[in-house]
């Protein structure tokens, strides 16, 4: 079976697959030039009782993050560097950290899955779902087909639960109910939910929608959805301006200052394009959690983004006077993707999805994930086999 890949521009010249000429495309992303094909890739060794642990699986689709980019750039950068030393060599890679598969075969000691059924990744941090091993994500390939991969780094799902749902969903559902584990809101808590277009802020929109929830975005183009998903308000930042929030947002955002005394908690995925101005907002004893930062790929395209230097003292005065918890956070356990799944089923949790791309659409795949200002929700990528 072929797996969609990353590869450089001359990889499988005159190559053929069966009848099929071996087509390589490619995307812009951050003024690199990126290659992909669909290419047959041998699956991975497998043996039952040396990796009685592990399972043997095959992928029905996958998703990319925002993490994903900078190993993007990182990619194509060095082979680029290595094709100016030898214009002949050929590279691949697969990309992504989620997807969801059919399980093929078990190892001798697997207990908890059996061939035939399906699974996505369990992201469990810091330890894998046994204990006996470092967790987080299992792979940065998740578009090739099949994987050898260890039974508590996987999680059953329902046969009926939707394919593409699956694909996206392990990164946004265990990092939310993480967070959510650790914040302990109080039934009558004020939350603001940063960066409203990322999946994971979508998400935690939508398991926040019985609190007071309000969401901060850089745009107002799909208010109308965020406001379905939970949010009562959405104001749209801006960085230039010394009041943070566009004029015609900022009466609306001073009245709800002015009813609830600030927020309880506020919720952001990019912790350095918000924390120096939003602990202004913060109530006493309030609490601060992240699980990212802006700047995952800076260092690739040569650009960044700072705090301004001047504001450092009164931040760190906020955060002394109101006596601020600031939590840094990353992924979650296997209870907190468990209880994602279960609050999705059960109607609780909506994960948006944008578009859905088959094998003929690579290129709109990436440029949908990466370049589009049109996305609401997740990209997925869909084998058609």
């Amino acid at each position: 079976m072929k797996s969609l890949v990353l590869c450089s521009k001359n990889t499988g010249e005159n190559e053929t697959y069966g009848d099929v000429a071996l087509k390589v495309a490619s995307f812009p992303l951050e003024k690199n030039k990126v290659y992909c094909s669909m290419m047959e890739i041998d699956p991975p060794d497998f043996d039952s009782q040396l990796q009685a642990h592990h399972v043997f699986i095959r992928v029905l689709a996958f998703s990319c993050n925002y993490r994903d980019k900078s190993i993007i750039l990182a990619w194509s950068t060095l082979a680029a560097q290595q094709i100016a030393k030898d214009s002949e060599a050929e590279y691949y890679s697969g990309i992504g950290s989620e997807f969801v598969a059919e399980v093929m075969e078990v190892g001798e000691a697997v207990k908890t899955l059996v061939p035939g059924d399906r699974v996505i990744l369990d992201a469990s941090f810091p330890l894998r779902r046994d204990g006996e091993a470092p967790g987080g994500l299992s792979t940065n390939h998740a578009s090739l087909r099949y994987h050898v991969i260890h039974e508590f780094q996987l999680m059953r799902i329902p046969k009926d639960f939707p394919i593409e749902v699956a694909a996206g969903f392990t990164i946004a559902g265990q990092t939310v109910f993480g967070m959510l584990d650790r914040l302990q809101l109080k039934p009558d808590a004020n939350i603001l939910v940063t960066s409203a277009k990322s999946l994971t802020s979508l998400f935690a929109i939508s398991a926040l929608k019985k609190y007071k929830v309000y969401a901060l975005s850089s745009s107002a183009k799909f208010k109308e959805q965020v406001l379905e998903l939970g949010a009562k308000d959405l104001w749209v930042m801006e960085h230039g301006n010394s009041n943070f929030l566009q004029a015609e947002d900022l009466p609306r955002f001073q009245q709800v200052l002015q009813d609830t005394g600030g927020f309880d908690a506020v919720i952001d995925p990019f912790i350095d394009l918000h924390l120096d101005r939003l602990l202004d907002f913060v109530k006493l004893d309030g609490q601060y959690i992240s699980c990212g930062f802006y700047q995952q790929y800076s260092g690739w395209e040569k650009k960044t983004f700072r705090f301004p230097s001047e504001r450092t003292p009164h931040l760190f005065g906020n955060l002394i006077a109101k006596k601020i918890n600031i939590y840094g956070h990353c992924l979650g356990k296997a209870i907190h993707l468990e209880k994602a799944l279960a609050a999705f089923q059960k109607g609780e949790v909506t994960l948006p999805i944008d578009t859905v791309y088959g094998e003929e659409d690579l290129v709109s795949f990436f440029e949908k994930t990466y370049n589009s200002k049109d996305r609401f929700g997740k990209v997925i990528f869909k084998y058609q086999d």
